[in-house]
């Protein structure tokens, strides 16, 4: 059951893998559709992080979200403030063309920004800044996919298992189990 399936929880392995001190670090969720929620739900479970910043272009949408993971939500017309806040962004809008692109990055620290729209919300011209690191849901899936095709490698050892199981009586069974 290892590594991961989805990539809410692949997104949340990356940023964990490769920001250090991650339950330090500020965090703004841009959006907050089904894969920014589980995103969201994902980094506070496995974070630890209390810095976590929700904007929605629904506000009443990321608040409740927020009320449920007791995070700090901001209007949408805060974006570019909190962009310039942000050690790790998580865009996960439904727009449909980029809603972040290096003229609105004022940036002063190194940033992750994870791209987990469809289409993409994040211009690729963010890699011309020095500081700026930019993954997109392709490179997640990817990961994703190599889980996935671990798993499927254990599955003869999974169906060994229960023809064994299958051939002891039902007294073994439950003997074993309690």
């Amino acid at each position: 059951s290892s590594g991961a399936t989805s990539v809410a929880f692949a997104s949340v392995q990356y940023i964990i893998k490769n920001v250090e001190n991650i339950g330090n670090k500020n965090i703004l969720l841009f959006g907050t559709g089904k894969i920014g929620r589980n995103t969201c739900e994902n980094l506070v479970k496995h974070t630890k992080n209390e810095h976590i910043t929700l904007i929605n272009r629904t506000k009443d949408k990321a608040e409740k979200l927020a009320g449920k993971l007791n995070l700090i939500v901001k209007d949408y017309s805060e974006l570019h403030l909190e962009l310039q806040k942000a050690d790790v962004v998580v865009v996960a809008t439904g727009a449909q063309n980029p809603t972040i692109d290096k003229a609105i990055l004022n940036l002063k620290k190194p940033m992750l920004i994870l791209d987990l729209s469809i289409p993409k919300n994040v211009n690729e011209n963010v890699k011309e800044l020095d500081d700026v690191t930019l993954i997109h849901m392709d490179h997640l899936s990817q990961m994703t996919d190599e889980t996935l095709e671990k798993r499927k490698s254990h599955i003869p050892a999974a169906e060994e298992i229960i023809e064994e199981i299958k051939e002891k009586p039902v007294e073994i069974i439950e003997e074993t189990i309690s």
